[in-house]
């Protein structure tokens, strides 16, 4: 995990954590989160998530209805989405997850959330845009530094922890 190039912690010092090569171990979560190094995606995992894009981009543009990506949701899942709207669509989604109720979830807890979900995605598999997750585009990578930490309420947290993925 640390440094450029190596997938696996050592205490070599290097100037960044790369996520996206191997699995992360109870040892490379805590190293990495209490390190204050950035954490960058790996080579690999970059040109992973961008391939996966494209072909989702590619299927988007077939007659196919894709669930949450050309369709709405729940009861509105086969419903196909004019693709002027489709933007409108995702902005919805994330504002209508984007409030909570409840105490503040500790920004350590906070901070891990983010490191797994950067982990989970640098798989390759959702077909996501890479600027959601990648450093330098200042998305999710850049919210995993001490320096910023989104608030999330323990009331979302619990709704979204029983949904199924």
């Amino acid at each position: 995990m640390k440094g450029s190039a190596s997938a696996r912690a050592t205490n070599v010092p290097e100037t960044y954590w790369s996520v996206g090569d191997s699995d992360l171990t109870v040892d490379h979560l805590q190293q990495i989160l209490a390190s204050n190094r950035s954490i960058r995606l790996s080579s690999a995992a970059h040109d992973r998530i961008v391939d996966s894009r494209k072909i989702v981009e590619h299927l988007a543009e077939g007659a196919g209805a894709l669930y949450g990506i050309n369709t709405g949701f729940g009861v509105l899942a086969h419903q196909r989405i004019p693709r002027s709207d489709l933007e409108q669509l995702q902005e919805n989604l994330i504002l209508s997850h984007a409030v909570g109720v409840g105490d503040e979830v500790p920004s350590e807890i906070v901070r891990l959330m983010l490191l797994l979900k950067a982990q989970g995605l640098a798989l390759g598999y959702s077909g996501t845009r890479v600027e959601l997750i990648d450093y330098r585009s200042g998305s999710l990578m850049k919210s995993l530094h001490r320096s910023f930490s989104p608030k999330v309420r323990w009331e979302l947290l619990a709704t979204l922890l029983r949904w199924p993925i």
